[in-house]
This record gives C-alpha cells, structure tokens and sequence, in this order.
C-alpha cells in the first residue's frame, strides 16, 4: 500500500506541476513538457537494458553449459557500502591511480596524476556550465572519459585477478557506478589474492 501512496501522490504531483506551467495564452506548453519526458528519461534506461540483455546472454550461456556456472567473480558486489566508494564520490583519481599502479608498470604517482588531471577538468567544465551551458556537454564528456578509464582499469584488474567478465558491463559499471565500481576493486585487493 505504501507503494500505491507514493505513485498515486507523484501522479498527482506531476499534475499540478503540469497545470501550473500551462500558459493561459499558450496552454500547449505543457503538453511539449510531457513530451520531452520520455526521451529524457528512456535514455538511460536504453543502456540498462541493454545489460540485462546481456545478463540474460550470459544466463543462456551457463545453462547450456558454454560457460561454467561456477566461475570466479568479484567477491564484493557492485552495489556497496565500501569506505572506498564512499571516497570515490569526492576523489576517485586517488584510489584509481593507486590500483591502476597495481595492474600498471608505472609509478603510482603518473597514474594518480592522469586520474586526477581528467577529474578536475570533469569539475571545471561543470562548474563553468554554470557560465554557459556549453561547458556542460564537455563536462559530460569528460565524466564519461574518466568512467572509460576506470572500465579499462576494472577489465585490467579482472584479466589480473582471474575473474571472467567483459568490457561491455565492465563500461557500463565504471561510467555509470563508478564510485562503488573503484571500491569494488579496492575491496578485492583485500580479499582476492591475484594470480602469480
């Protein structure tokens, strides 16, 4: 019942919401409002399923036995309450660049550096969006530069630690959970040892 209240208040909110924004020389207005709003909000939901797609693949695959069932896989899931991802939501580069020294040949410092360089660009076009709305689509950019890094960094700490996965969902982790995606493979480090 209480999911019934909050969807038939957020029905009724939208409403009004709608009603208020109507112009009364120009009442289409909220009509073109409702438009926009599915494309908005099915885009994302487009790269959702295409993971579960995916899921559904790697399903097929186990039961019919191409990939075995009991393969070894991340131990902590994506979805978590690491002190790490916590980090991860204000200073993500430092945590990534001290793995990706792990799986790299280089010292920790370049990797930081690299990390860091693309996260503070990420904050700057955003906090210039507020200047000229430009600035955001570069700000998005570079969040999803900063996301692909960290995938290629999570499919580098996958191939290393033995686990079986891919870069599609290793993407679609790093770029749209990258916090618990760093405190994922922080997490690992302590509980998986990698292969020698």
């Amino acid at each position: 019942t209480i999911q019934k209240v909050f969807w038939g208040c957020t029905e009724g909110v939208a409403a009004i919401a709608l009603l208020l924004s109507a112009d009364e020389e120009n009442p289409s207005v909220a009509l073109n409002a409702v438009k926009a709003i599915p494309i908005v909000l099915g885009l994302p939901f487009t790269f959702l399923l295409f993971w579960m797609c995916q899921s559904l693949l790697i399903l097929c695959k186990e039961e019919t036995g191409k990939i075995p069932k009991y393969r070894k896989n991340f131990g902590t899931f994506i979805l978590n309450l690491e002190k790490e991802s916590a980090l991860a939501i204000v200073v993500p580069f430092w945590h990534a660049g001290n793995l990706a020294a792990q799986v790299g040949t280089m010292h920790p410092y370049y990797y930081v550096g690299g990390f860091a360089s693309i996260w503070i660009a990420t904050i700057a076009f955003l906090c210039a969006g507020t200047i000229h709305s430009a600035y955001w689509s570069f700000g998005a950019a570079m969040y999803i530069m900063f996301g692909t890094a960290v995938a290629g960094l999570r499919t580098a700490y996958r191939t290393k630690l033995g686990i079986e996965g891919d870069m599609v969902s290793d993407w679609v982790v790093g770029v749209f959970g990258m916090p618990m995606a760093i405190g994922q493979m922080c997490a690992e480090t302590t509980t998986v040892p990698g292969p020698e």
